[in-house]
């Protein structure tokens, strides 16, 4: 996002403040960019640590609102149409479901409470090492693994709703479950969900792409040192453990993310909705984590590149490393404890920024900034090998060293 888009995002954001105060606030981020800028940030760089136009917008308008300041609300003028239009669509929707019901029979009794039928079932197949496999579940939880010899073993369950359809060749596997059970089955039913368990050749160096609906990924000593692994779901933790991988990739609507005790050569990128991420004894080249709602906790990581943002919820780091080490939250505070790196750029909207870095505070070059709050730091300081940027928009900074403690 460029500075002209981004301002032009915050000034329409913030219509519902008088004129000259919108206008001194735009003014005031525009001033903010200009001097990261300055200070030998790209225009890209320097904004990508800014909160997002309607999060900071959302910042100004509560502190012009604590000072007095007169803000625009809205009229209601329509809502009562809004609501009697709603009413109209609830009471066609209700129509419509009630006529499904009747014509499925839906609310059978032996239908909605009928016992679901397993039935386990194995494949094994041969792919290249550098093959590509895909997995695509919408109701199970996944394992993978590392298979004793040099074969992709797969088990699997199906019953009469569900099947599973595995095609292969010898550089492709593909597992796709399909069809679905009566929605009734998760309020009446049980047993609606079991594990399929992919084991795969240690050494494998090709790409495995798995995307569940609903269900738990677990990966446990899964073994692609230079191979590509993305993993995906809608609702449904991933918990992985004791493992090798070159690059790997989590995305997630809803679920948490445990990572600990392995090997990445490569890069570790982290895309989440709701849920906390955890991730602990890791190292690699970059690692990247961005969720909006739910705590980040970083512990013996050591990357070359760290960059952690989120929208609500606190981030924690403990005993991390990086050359380089990107920080924001907009609605949470931020921790570090012990935390090593050259070029530090920490930012919080609304919450405070506290803990201790390594070093000694004249090993570091220092701007800092606080607009509603206390600050341990001086604004600017030294003209050390490392560079740190601290910013609190609300919410105090209380930042310490290790060898001025």
């Amino acid at each position: 996002m460029s500075k002209k888009e981004y301002l032009r995002k915050l000034k329409r954001e913030l219509k519902s403040l008088p004129k000259g105060e919108a206008s001194r606030a735009v003014d005031y981020y525009s001033e903010l960019i200009d001097d990261r800028i300055e200070a030998g940030a790209t225009e890209e760089a320097a904004i990508s640590v800014m909160a997002e136009p309607k999060a900071a917008a959302m910042d100004i308008i509560a502190d012009a609102r604590e000072r007095g300041v007169a803000i625009k609300k809205n009229d209601g003028r329509g809502g009562w149409a809004a609501l009697a239009a709603i009413l109209i669509i609830l009471s066609v929707c209700a129509l419509a479901f009630a006529a499904w019901a009747l014509i499925t029979q839906v609310f059978d009794r032996d239908i909605t409470l009928a016992k679901i039928e397993w039935q386990e079932k194995n494949a094994v197949c041969t792919i290249d090492r550098a093959g590509e496999i895909t997995i695509d579940m919408a109701r199970s939880d996944l394992y993978l693994g590392c298979s004793e010899d040099d074969q992709v073993h797969i088990t699997y369950y199906e019953c009469d709703q569900i099947k599973v359809d595995i095609a292969h060749t010898e550089n492709s596997i593909s597992i796709v479950q399909k069809g679905k059970l009566r929605w009734l089955y998760d309020l009446f039913g049980s047993d609606t969900r079991r594990q399929t368990k992919v084991l795969i050749p240690a050494g494998f160096e090709g790409h495995i792409d798995s995307s569940l609906t609903t269900g738990e990924t677990r990966v446990d000593g899964l073994i692609c040192p230079v191979g590509k692994v993305d993993l995906h779901a809608t609702t449904g933790d991933f918990i992985v453990y004791d493992s090798a991988m070159h690059d790997v990739s989590f995305t997630m609507t809803t679920g948490a993310l445990i990572l600990g005790r392995c090997t990445v050569s490569g890069d570790v990128t982290v895309k989440g909705t709701t849920g906390d991420v955890d991730i602990q004894d890791l190292g690699g080249s970059q690692l990247i984590v961005k969720t909006t709602t739910g705590d980040i906790e970083l512990k013996s990581v050591v990357f070359t590149y760290v960059d952690a943002r989120l929208t609500t919820g606190r981030i924690t780091l403990t005993d991390v490393t990086a050359k380089t080490l990107l920080l924001h939250s907009t609605t949470g505070s931020i921790g570090v404890d012990n935390v090593s790196a050259w070029e530090s750029t920490i930012t919080a909207t609304t919450g405070s920024i506290s803990g201790t870095l390594s070093g000694s505070i004249t090993d570091y070059t220092i701007e800092s900034h606080v607009s509603t709050g206390h600050n341990s730091l001086p604004e600017t300081f030294g003209n050390g090998p490392r560079k740190l940027f601290v910013k609190a928009t609300t919410g105090d900074i209380s930042v310490s060293f290790t060898e001025n403690n």
